[in-house]
């Protein structure tokens, strides 16, 4: 296979025209980017590759980069359309395509994907790792909704995989990640979801342990249609914010209900504990991401995160004392509940495991390009802190250059993880698709 027959654009080391990343705190330095124009440039890109025993890794967005040097790098961006079977409640997208594309196309036909917050998150990256969203526990994980998938393998053949086709396959790329190939499409379930009951409740920050506490005591009893996160942000201070964030630190707790008669009951219960500040109200699915409002710009952070059955609030105290001694570094704290539709298997099994689990504890740190050398211990320390019994990292939460502190091993118990590894080897022996936070062949 030769470069010239490549259709889509190819970059080199020093090219001014090199696409940018979303995550700017990672050094991605492969010998070659190539933006593929179609599915058969990944099949190209990936024949190259093999042929020339370079390491590949693939890329639609890049939240979720890390570093690496050397190889190929697939960029997928170029992947995107989106089709809607309202019928079949369906939708079948390109490998490149963002959320807010599907989301905003799904709405014309009253149907809602299992999206997360942030809509220009790619569907691929997001799918493959799990995929936790405001309607998780209505509806369980991403993954749990994927009917199928083309991929292109590390022998450059291109695969269709479901539940008929290559089941090894179909049960690992849904949870298990991207290295097992680049996916160039995907067909998942859309939900009869309109409208929703959305919005947060603001309380002040000084009350965090106490909010922790009742809010470990009121997700007990939330009806399955009600999803929630509860999160403990320290803003820069930076022009570009509103003034309202700008250098100060938030306290909320947001809601997602798809059923507001079965949910109101709950959220009258949180409006009880003093919020000052209420945004709740009934609006379309698709405008859920401004509830939200994750930054859409191009910046640096690191992150990490573990599923834990239980919270223990005897430890916010000291976990709100560790990130107020925290005076050269912001912190996104944030707790997300699972349960319902997330504690129960799929019609067909997947790579997801700790399906036990009832909240993801994790943590997020804007950085420049330095990253401290400590920080990954001191993200360790907040969010095992507050999680009493973790029981695995979070795949999808896992950001930035923190690899040598976080095997990807840590995310699946230990027969899931050396089945990941055994369909690994069934296809891709030569390791090929290794660059970034990927399962290795060579595993143990």
């Amino acid at each position: 296979m030769k470069l010239d027959d490549i259709h889509g654009y190819i970059y080199r080391p020093g090219d001014p025209q090199w696409p940018s990343c979303y995550q700017t705190a990672v050094r991605a330095e492969p010998d070659l980017l190539i933006e593929a124009e179609d599915a058969a440039d990944v099949q190209r890109a990936v024949a190259y590759a093999a042929e020339n025993e370079l390491p590949i890794a693939a890329r639609n967005t890049g939240h979720g980069a890390t570093s690496f040097t050397g190889g190929v790098l697939i960029s997928t961006r170029r992947l995107q359309r989106v089709d809607i079977d309202p019928h079949a409640r369906l939708a079948r997208v390109g490998g490149g395509t963002t959320w807010d594309a599907v989301v905003h196309e799904a709405a014309r036909y009253g149907l809602a994907p299992l999206s997360g917050s942030a809509p220009t998150v790619g569907v691929a990256g997001y799918s493959l790792g799990g995929g936790i969203g405001p309607l998780t526990r209505q509806y369980g994980y991403a993954a749990d909704h994927i009917t199928g998938l083309d991929v292109i393998t590390a022998d450059s053949r291109p695969r269709h995989v479901s539940a008929d086709n290559h089941a090894d396959l179909y049960w690992t790329m849904r949870g298990g990640g991207g290295s097992f190939g680049v996916v160039t499409a995907l067909q998942f379930r859309l939900f009869p979801v309109d409208q929703v009951l959305a919005g947060a409740l603001s309380f002040d920050p000084e009350r965090f342990p106490e909010i922790v506490s009742r809010y470990r005591e009121w997700t007990t009893v939330v009806p399955d249609q009600l999803t929630s996160s509860l999160s403990l942000m320290t803003f820069p201070d930076l022009p570009t914010l509103p003034e309202r964030i700008r250098g100060k630190r938030t306290l909320r707790l947001f809601v997602t209900c798809t059923d507001p008669r079965t949910c109101i009951s709950a959220i009258d219960a949180l409006r009880t504990w003093g919020p000052v500040e209420d945004t709740i109200y009934p609006m379309p699915y698709a405008e859920c991401s401004q509830v939200f409002a994750e930054p859409a710009t191009p910046h640096g952070y690191q992150g990490d995160a573990v599923t834990t059955a239980a919270l223990d609030p005897t430890a916010a105290a000291t976990v709100k004392e560790r990130i107020d001694a925290e005076t050269e570094n912001c912190v996104f704290l944030q707790l997300h509940h699972l349960g319902g539709a997330a504690a129960r298997q799929p019609e067909h099994e997947n790579a997801i495991g700790h399906r036990d689990a009832t909240y993801v504890v994790r943590v997020t740190t804007p950085v420049a390009r330095q990253v401290p050398g400590d920080l990954a211990s001191k993200q360790s320390a907040l969010i095992q802190g507050l999680a009493h019994g973790a029981t695995s990292r979070a795949l999808n939460f896992l950001f930035g250059d923190n690899t040598a502190e976080l095997s990807t091993s840590a995310c699946y118990e230990p027969e899931t993880y050396q089945r990941l590894v055994n369909v690994k080897r069934r296809y891709d022996p030569a390791n090929l698709i290794r660059l970034g936070r990927a399962i290795s062949v060579n595993a143990r």
